[in-house]
């Protein structure tokens, strides 16, 4: 459940992913993680119908650095929530000066978990 204008955080492989901040769901690649490439996520409603998506069909995700390297990463932000998840325009990679979000290790997170994006 995602109250209106609210916030929803997918965690890879455990909840110290970031590990000031509580996820809301936490998957694994072998179940359901999310990749880096070629995905389709779907949001829904109460009544199971489709609300928004993105659809990244063949490729990288529309913004933030990713790839299979274990380089540091910027997470993936919406511009404007009243538009298509599925325009690739509409996404823009963390620019935040700072981040109060950490990871496992206790390094700087590039996002803003269950917070608004730093991007408008």
């Amino acid at each position: 459940y995602i109250p209106a204008r609210g916030y929803y955080l997918i965690e890879r492989t455990s909840d110290e992913t970031i590990s000031n901040v509580v996820g809301d769901c936490v998957t694994t690649f072998g179940s359901g993680g999310l990749k880096n490439t070629a995905e389709h996520l779907v949001l829904i409603d109460s009544t199971s119908g489709a609300q928004d998506e993105i659809s990244i069909s063949g490729g990288d995700w529309y913004a933030g650095i990713n790839g299979d390297t274990n380089t540091q990463k910027a997470s993936m932000e919406r511009k404007n929530s009243t538009q298509s998840g599925s325009i690739a325009k509409n996404w823009a990679s963390y620019t935040g000066q700072s981040s109060s979000a950490l990871d496992a290790g206790g390094s700087i997170i590039l996002g803003t978990p269950r917070g608004q994006n730093s991007v408008q």
